[in-house]
This record gives structure tokens, C-alpha cells and sequence, in this order.
């Protein structure tokens, strides 16, 4: 990717994060007149901002099966259309008698609803056209800066917005600042215009798509080298220098115990009964001893068919947690 346009990527999601979070507390303060205080209201306002933006997400993952031509296209398209509804002004909702839960969310819907819609969706297109390029790196600091866009929007308003203009001054800066994120979006276009879309091309005819496989891994610094969790498993990997790793290659490492074979105590308690003896055959999910603990018996079973070994505990014994009450051959 071309070192000026990350740049570029960066400031066009911070503009409409910014954008998306001001408008909110905007169109809140246009309709406080008519609409009031009421907690009725403001839950009102969350759930059409809640629904828009998820509206917003939904269209952009249902266009990301497209070309990034023709999703660029599409969304320029529909930027131009919200333009019909700026400067935001509160729409003229009639009012009906009675169905005021309704009235609101559709007044809400009328003022900002399509240009709310586009701007939501921009983040999630922004992060897909950037990583169609093969060569443009860690896309997570676009994660950053829309949460930092979100956040300058919030703070804005009542710090520097709404002191300092009256609500049509309001209104046009919005629109003005919409203006130049359609600006933006469509220079980032320009900029995938040529990229090739792999996920969209699909496979070539003949030939079999390969699974795309991803791991995540956890590293833990250890005393000699790292310990790596991916999976649930824990792996733990040596790094050691040339002569130590010859010597060490000559110890004699401790095999673990195979416990697939042993009967061990869960937690610690009294072994109240052994159900089984010594050269007895036992099937899966056959009881083979009772514990208690904390007042509760817990019956301890079979997981799979076996031969009884050796019995290391007797009934009454008090078991630490761990220990091997019998062995399985």
C-alpha cells in the first residue's frame, strides 16, 4: 500500500466516527423543545441510533460480497442521497393522538435516519478496503482511531458546539463536515480503485478453494524460553544456547504419568466404599468408589472398559486431592 494513502485511511474513519457520535447529542438538542425530557424520550432516541447503526453494519457486511468497485459505488451513491436531507432540520412528523411511541422514533428516522445510516456504515467498509491490500499491515490501529473519533464527537459537542453556535450553525458544520467525508470516501476509492478483490474473485475454474485456517496464541515468557497456549493446550518451547542444548539433549527426561489409567481423588474427602476389587472387569460408567466431601457423596465411575490393578486406598481413609485411589490396567 502506497505510504499516503494510510494516512488517508486513518483521518476518513476518524471523521465519521466523530461525525456519527456528534450527531446524536445534535439532533437530541433540536428536539428537546418538542419532545421534552422524559426518559421515555431519550430511550427512544437510543434504540433508533442503536437500530440505524446496526442497520448500518448489516448493509455493509451484505455489499462486502461485492467488488470494492461496485461497493464504492454503491455507498458514494447512497452518501449523495442523504445529502437531500441536510442541514439537519427536524422533520415535519404529524403528530397523532395517542401513538406517541410511535411519533417519536419515526420523527427521529425523518430527521437523520439516511444520513446516520451511511455514516455508520463506513467504518466496517474503510477497515474491508484496507485490507484488501496485500502489503497494508496491522488493520488494528484503524480500531483506535474510531475510538478516538467516537470520543472526540461526544466531548465536542458540549464543549465547543453547542456553547459556541446556534442549532442552524450546528446543522450546517455537520453538513459541512459530511461533505468532506464523501471527499474522503471517494479518494479512498480511487486508491482501491485497481486493487485486486481475492475474495471476491473467488477460486480459479478447476481448482479447489484452500481453507483458510487462523490461530491465535498466547506467549508466556518461562525461565528457559516460552510458554505458548493456543487451543486450550499448553506448549512449552526452550531456547537454549548451542553447548547447553547438547548437554541437554542427553538428560534423561521424566515421563508422565499416564492417567488414563488411574482412579484419582477429585478434591479432598473421606473414601466412604470401593465398589470394585482387585482383577475385577468394569465397563463405562460403572461405579468404582464413593467419596465425601462436604457433606455430599460423590460417586466416582468408569470412563471406559478396564481391568482393576492395584487398589491403593482403603474405605475410611481420608484422600488428599489428586490422589490415586486405584489403578486401571
Amino acid at each position: 500500500m502506497k505510504a499516503s494513502a494510510r494516512p488517508l485511511f486513518v483521518a476518513t474513519i476518524l471523521l465519521g466516527s466523530f461525525l456519527l457520535f456528534l450527531v446524536q447529542p445534535l439532533v437530541a438538542r433540536l428536539a428537546l423543545p418538542q419532545l421534552g425530557g422524559a426518559p421515555a424520550v431519550w430511550n427512544s432516541a437510543m434504540l433508533v441510533y442503536q437500530a440505524l447503526l446496526l442497520g448500518g453494519y448489516a448493509y455493509a457486511h451484505a455489499i462486502s460480497r461485492l467488488t470494492i468497485r461496485r461497493q464504492a459505488l454503491i455507498h458514494l451513491a447512497l452518501m449523495a442521497v442523504a445529502l437531500v436531507f441536510l442541514p439537519i432540520a427536524l422533520a415535519d412528523v404529524p403528530r397523532p393522538s395517542g401513538y406517541e411511541v410511535f411519533w417519536v422514533p419515526l420523527l427521529l428516522v425523518a430527521t437523520i435516519g439516511a444520513p446516520f445510516f451511511v455514516v455508520a456504515a463506513q467504518a466496517p467498509l474503510i477497515q474491508r478496503w484496507y485490507a484488501a491490500e496485500p502489503s497494508a499491515g496491522d488493520p488494528y490501529w484503524l480500531y483506535a482511531a474510531s475510538n478516538i473519533g467516537s470520543f472526540a464527537g461526544l466531548l465536542s459537542y458540549p464543549l465547543l458546539l453547542e456553547p459556541n453556535l446556534p442549532l442552524a450553525g450546528q446543522s450546517i458544520a455537520w453538513a459541512v463536515g459530511y461533505g468532506v467525508l464523501i471527499v474522503c470516501m471517494a479518494l479512498l476509492a480511487w486508491t482501491r480503485w485497481r486493487t485486486p478483490d481475492v475474495a471476491a474473485q473467488g477460486p480459479a475454474e478447476g481448482e479447489d478453494a484452500e481453507p483458510i485456517q487462523s490461530y491465535t496464541f498466547q506467549l508466556k515468557p518461562t525461565r528457559t524460553g516460552y510458554a505458548v497456549t493456543t487451543r486450550g493446550a499448553t506448549h512449552h518451547l526452550r531456547i537454549l544456547q548451542t553447548r547447553i542444548a547438547h548437554l541437554a539433549s542427553h538428560m534423561i527426561e521424566k515421563t508422565p504419568p499416564d492417567l488414563s489409567k488411574m482412579l484419582i481423588c477429585p478434591m479432598p474427602g473421606l473414601l466412604v466404599k470401593l465398589h470394585v476389587g482387585e482383577g475385577d472387569e468394569v465397563q463405562p460408567g460403572q461405579p468404582l468408589a464413593t467419596v465425601e466431601a462436604m457433606k455430599m457423596e460423590n460417586i466416582l465411575r468408569a470412563e471406559k472398559q478396564a481391568t482393576i490393578g492395584k487398589i491403593n486406598a482403603e474405605e475410611g481413609d481420608s484422600l488428599a486431592v489428586d490422589e490415586v485411589i486405584l489403578e486401571l490396567e
